[in-house]
């Protein structure tokens, strides 16, 4: 499940670094019971992490959807430069 979150002020610079430059966060969730594998490899994930967070990048061009196909990513080159890309503008 995805929502649309906004960091606390007090978040971890490492944690702001992955904000929109609002600070909001695009927060994927994963339940035990509709996931219970990939549940499990990300509770584990956690344990073991600094913080139990895990960042996942989208390469897509804004206002499109995710690369899906290998072919894909190629028009992401081509694309005109004025295009912006949300993961591009909030990582810098």
């Amino acid at each position: 499940m995805a929502s649309l979150g906004k960091l606390k002020p007090e978040a971890p610079p490492d944690l702001q670094r992955f904000a929109f430059e609002d600070g909001r966060v695009r927060v994927h969730t994963v339940g035990r019971e509709a996931n219970p594998r990939f549940w499990r490899l990300l509770h584990k994930f956690g344990e073991h992490a600094v913080a139990p967070v895990l960042f996942n990048t989208s390469f897509h061009l804004f206002g499109e959807p995710l690369v899906s196909d290998r072919r894909e990513p190629s028009v992401v080159f081509i694309a005109p430069a004025s295009t912006p890309s949300p993961s591009a503008t909030s990582l810098s």
